[in-house]
């Protein structure tokens, strides 16, 4: 019983989610068109977005079933949260500081409100508290860093060879020293591998409880 109310709620809040994203998907592509794609925040939310639609119609087929998500989708759900997640950490610990008078445009207004706050959390939250129906293995942690690295290696690259410029300080090659460029992102793939060390430590833990 724990578990149908559990999946039940958290069929509710990834509705929630796929609603705002949407919203935010309409928003964004208005403003910047296709350049939107350049974007990790962008990229993480509309990959968020089809995983919870994903996520939605398993649910329903579960609970009609009486059956459990399948193991896949869990994962996918799982490395949504860890996208999610560190656009919400960048987003606030590192570009926030360095660019302070666009905190509350980037944080609280237009799309942002929903990609950079609202689907972030509710997404974490909903993962932590109410998505604990499989145990992760070990080499989860490491798969959910793909969509992260490749979009960290296509950026080096189109930077390099001059196709699109940043659009994070970081990726600018040219302009700034290796050795900076080489350090920030390392240590946002290090940020990347902490969260999802977290999740999965939180899912595996709470999985044995229910």
């Amino acid at each position: 019983m724990v578990k149908r109310n559990k999946l039940v709620v958290a069929l509710i809040v990834n509705i929630v989610i796929v609603v705002f994203e949407t919203v935010a998907v309409f928003q964004s592509v208005f403003n910047h068109k296709l350049g939107v794609f350049k974007f990790y925040t962008e990229d993480s939310n509309y990959l968020a977005l089809v995983i919870s639609a994903i996520f939605c119609v398993s649910a329903i087929v579960a609970i009609t079933n009486k059956a459990n998500i399948p193991k896949w989708v869990h994962f996918l759900r799982y490395t949504a949260s860890v996208c999610l997640t560190l656009t919400f950490i960048v987003i606030l610990c590192l570009l926030s500081p360095m660019y302070p008078d666009n905190f509350i445009y980037w944080m609280f207004t237009g799309s942002g409100i929903f990609h950079h706050t609202i689907c972030p959390l509710t997404s974490f939250v909903s993962f932590v508290i109410f998505e604990n129906y499989h145990k992760l293995k070990k080499k989860s942690i490491f798969l959910s860093l793909i969509p992260t690295i490749i979009y960290g290696i296509t950026c080096i690259i189109l930077n390099l060879t001059h196709q699109l410029l940043g659009p994070y300080p970081f990726f600018y090659v040219y302009a700034l020293p290796w050795y900076v460029s080489t350090t920030s992102l390392i240590g946002v793939l290090v940020c990347t591998l902490i969260i999802s060390f977290v999740l999965y430590k939180i899912n595996n833990r709470k999985s044995r409880t229910i």
